[in-house]
């Protein structure tokens, strides 16, 4: 272990340290921010964050990730009508296939996997024939 590792930085610090580096990214060109953001991105997916980033990741396309589909029949269905389905253009689809997505992932996702994984030890359970508990 270095010296660098071992001594935990104070969230003062850490907040410092963050702004120092966006302040310098800004400074880069795109083309430049795009590959480094690929060795920085290489370097988190090696450790013990990976599926953390990778998850996160996937919430920056979510159409790679979860087939949400928002179309103008979807937004007939709950009552909007022509005119402000006009107003609506491809960008505001994609905010709305965003939100809809973080919501699932932030607000129902926990819930589904206790329920879900409830359900197969239930299952596990009764055709084994034993409770949880006595194993």
């Amino acid at each position: 272990m270095t010296e660098q590792e071992s001594v935990t930085p104070s969230p003062e610090e850490l907040h410092a340290v963050k702004e120092s580096i966006l302040m310098q990214w800004d400074r880069l060109p795109s083309d430049h921010q795009a590959s480094m953001a690929l060795v920085l991105v290489s370097k988190v997916a090696d450790g013990e964050y990976r599926g953390w980033l990778l998850s996160s990741m996937a919430l920056l396309n979510p159409q790679g990730s979860l087939p949400v589909d928002v179309s103008d029949e979807h937004l007939k269905q709950i009552g909007l009508t022509d005119e402000e389905i006009g107003q609506l253009d491809e960008t505001n689809h994609r905010n709305i296939r965003h939100r809809i997505i973080n919501h699932w992932l932030t607000d129902w996702f926990w819930q589904e996997l206790e329920y879900q994984t409830r359900q197969v030890l239930e299952e596990k359970n009764t055709v084994s024939g034993g409770s949880i508990g006595e194993r």
